[in-house]
């Protein structure tokens, strides 16, 4: 069957159906529905990340037979308070935690400097290092890495390449010696600060290094007052929520072409689902 998604789909973290008054909800969903009506074959249409209570998301969900509108990832959020600091935010534990893995890392007998990149021609040319400190992570974990598939990998660079040169991007990046331990990237959004994207060269997993990242990225917006909120994106983890003060909820609209191809997608979830569930006992 054929899946429609938004732009990005994958690597972004949020999705917009923008109406500015009732009489554009009502027109944006009931052309939505009609392209929909107007395709041919079976489909499944996959918005995720749509705000929470989205007027559009909730019109097609009632004008099509086949659609669920449901919840999606939320985003835990730090406000930044004038004034404010890490130890604000941050218990002993955490902070103790990061003086720990900058003595771990120190003691390499390398330099070690955290610096941020936000020049452009600095930004391209970190891409091709970046890469590959993820994949040597992702190799790590035991899960597949979606930015390793093409289209997923040139949607990020021509963004990123776009950004810094609309200067809305940050890199912070840590190294050791003259090799990347880690970074993350931000993107600077007019009052938020929002981690996108970050990673650690597993050799140094010990000293923790993207927590050492992330704690001075936070203190860089705290500060230099960059931003009134620190958005940490898709997913509530435990090492986001421990400094985050509020999630941000989001949306999920799904449809299908038929409910012949909506029952089948469920049971042929049910027996994936078993069959893990069997390889794991």
């Amino acid at each position: 069957h054929t899946e429609i998604v938004p732009m990005g789909y994958g690597p972004s973290d949020s999705v917009r159906l923008p109406a500015r008054d009732e009489a554009g909800v009502e027109a944006l969903a009931t052309a939505m529905v009609r392209a929909l009506a107007g395709l041919r074959g079976p489909w499944r249409l996959v918005l995720g990340q749509i705000p929470a209570g989205d007027p559009v998301g909730a019109r097609v969900a009632n004008a099509w037979p086949e659609a669920l509108l449901g919840p999606g990832d939320g985003s835990p959020t730090m406000t930044v308070a004038p004034g404010a600091t890490l130890e604000d935010h941050a218990s002993s534990s955490y902070l103790k935690n990061v003086r720990r893995g900058w003595r771990l890392l120190e003691r390499s007998g390398s330099e070690v400097d955290l610096s941020f990149v936000t020049e452009p021609g600095a930004v391209v040319a970190l891409l091709p290092e970046l890469d590959d400190v993820r994949r040597r992570r992702d190799a790590a974990l035991p899960r597949g890495a979606e930015l390793d598939q093409p289209e997923f990998g040139a949607f990020v660079r021509t963004v990123l390449v776009d950004l810094a040169r609309r200067s809305e991007v940050e890199i912070a990046v840590l190294r050791v010696g003259d090799r990347c331990a880690g970074y993350a990237i931000c993107l600077v959004d007019g009052p938020a600060y929002r981690l996108w994207q970050t990673s650690f060269d597993p050799e140094w997993s010990d000293a923790s290094p993207g927590r050492l990242i992330l704690a001075a990225s936070i203190e860089r917006v705290l500060e230099h007052r960059t931003a009134s909120e620190y958005d940490f994106m898709r997913g509530v983890y435990d090492w986001k929520t421990t400094l985050a003060d509020r999630v941000v909820p989001s949306g999920r609209l799904l449809a299908w072409s038929s409910a012949r191809l909506r029952s089948g997608e469920s049971a042929a979830r049910k027996l994936r689902d078993r069959l893990r569930a069997g390889s794991d006992t």
